[in-house]
């Protein structure tokens, strides 16, 4: 049993709408979240993470667990590297769950048991996922995002009951061998969705783990929701009252892994009071989460919901998923000089921007300098920099290597003190009216470096508030 006491939601700025995907036939509703040419799951998820840890003390986290359907690492953790970008304690407990997207949920159990054995005290999920569909097949539902919670053994907003497991063999629809399977529809989901579902929600209902009556919110995440309205009220629930449906995904898509995460919290700041979670795919997973008071973060599901820029053609979306996925047409693939041994030494200063301020005038750097250019001085001390700032100076670098050039540059005033030099991001399409202009308030975010660079190399961006 553990409690819930901080999340963090990130989504893509950018945006797709069905009729773009499909302008043909039209047949393509709703709107998906896409990532930038420069984001993938350890940029969404280290932004959840950060905003999960706002005003936390960071040493508090042991244990880190990473859920996505769409790895892009091999042979190596993602859990470990966010920790890392985090600034989070060095050698904590690190697992990638990776498989489906009910791991989302697997992460979340796992975590609640670990907390309940007295293993770890304090431990974060975190959960992304880009899923493309397959070129001409994007009637599919999809969209990507990340989420992040932080699960504790004391205090908290609400609670985690009871959770539990039930898998399956039957799976509808899965890769093998790298083809798409898919079994008869109608065998499919009743030996699979409709049984397991059953054998579920027996082992919570019928032997009184929690009462029907009592549960405020029941959350379906599953693409088979609509055949379950009989076997609920067969179980003595009330489908028309309290089955909640997400208010977000016409917005945002299907995100994976973190789909049942984000509907948990849109529910959790809708003060739903009992939410039973179900959680569907090759097996259910069901969690029990029990408000306790207000959520600290305010709308925060629903102010990520809002002010997307949009893809305008299905070719800048081609663009945009060949970039993400690593096929390049329009650039080579370059590989920019970085040094892993200089970036390891100065990952206090580059990372996590731990600047330097002098200790005779109090001026604030970003780069360190060997004396004060204000006061020459050359007693120096840490300061942590802010992530927000206004830019001093703008240009545009049509020679940098990008998939939709220009990539333009800013220098940023710092709040609090510093200059950073920065790419811009999320510039798709560059005019007077989308670039940023000197004296625009901006925050820095991170991303790839190079979009196209075969090391994972990142770095800070500046970004228009």
């Amino acid at each position: 049993m553990s409690n819930i006491i901080s999340y963090g939601v990130s989504f893509p700025r950018y945006q797709i709408d069905g009729t773009v995907l499909d302008p043909a036939k039209g047949k393509r509703k709703g709107k998906a979240t896409v990532t930038f040419s420069d984001e993938d799951i350890i940029t969404m998820s280290f932004d959840a993470g950060m905003k999960c840890l706002d005003g936390m003390d960071r040493d508090c986290v042991d244990a880190v667990i990473f859920a996505s359907s769409t790895p892009i690492f091999h042979n190596r953790f993602h859990a470990s590297f966010v920790a890392g970008l985090l600034g989070l304690k060095d050698g904590i407990f690190t697992l990638d769950l990776t498989s489906c997207p009910r791991s989302g949920t697997d992460a979340m159990i796992l975590a609640d048991n670990l907390i309940a054995a007295g293993k770890y005290r304090n431990v974060m999920v975190l959960a992304s996922d880009t899923h493309f569909p397959e070129t001409g097949d994007e009637l599919k539902p999809f969209g990507h995002a990340a989420a992040a919670v932080l699960l504790s053994d004391s205090g908290g907003f609400a609670e985690i009951l009871f959770n539990d497991s039930f898998g399956n063999a039957i799976a509808e629809e899965f890769t093998y061998k790298g083809n798409d399977i898919r079994l008869d529809a109608r065998f499919g989901r009743e030996a699979g969705f409709k049984s397991n579902l059953k054998t579920a929600l027996n082992s919570v209902l019928i032997t009184k783990i929690v009462e029907a009556e009592d549960i405020n919110c029941v959350i379906l995440n599953s693409p088979y929701a609509k055949l379950a309205i009989g076997i609920l009220k067969k179980m003595g629930l009330a489908p028309e009252k309290q089955l909640c449906k997400d208010s977000f995904s016409a917005e945002t898509g299907f995100t994976g892994a973190t789909h049942a995460i984000l509907h948990l919290i849109e529910c959790l700041e809708n003060n739903s009071g009992n939410i039973l979670l179900m959680d569907y795919w090759n097996g259910t997973n069901i969690l029990s989460v029990k408000l306790l008071g207000e959520s600290p973060v305010d709308s925060s599901l629903k102010n990520n919901c809002s002010g997307f820029l949009q893809v305008r053609t299905y070719q800048d979306y081609l663009k945009l998923k060949k970039a993400c996925l690593g096929v390049f047409s329009a650039i080579d693939t370059k590989d920019i000089y970085s040094s892993e041994m200089m970036l390891e030494r100065e990952k206090g200063n580059l990372l996590h921007l731990i600047g330097f301020q002098c200790k005779a005038c109090g001026t604030v750097y970003f780069i360190k300098t060997k004396r004060c250019k204000k006061c020459n001085s050359e007693e120096f001390v840490p300061k942590q920099l802010t992530r927000t700032g206004t830019v001093f100076s703008i240009t545009a670098e049509y020679y940098f290597p990008t998939t939709f050039p220009p990539v333009g540059m800013a220098v940023i005033d710092l709040d609090g003190g510093g200059r950073m030099t920065l790419q811009v991001a999320d510039e798709m399409y560059y005019n007077n009216d989308s670039k940023l202009q000197i004296g625009d308030r901006v925050e820095l975010v991170l991303r790839k470096m190079m979009e196209n660079d075969p090391k994972p190399v990142y770095f800070w961006k500046s970004r228009k508030m």
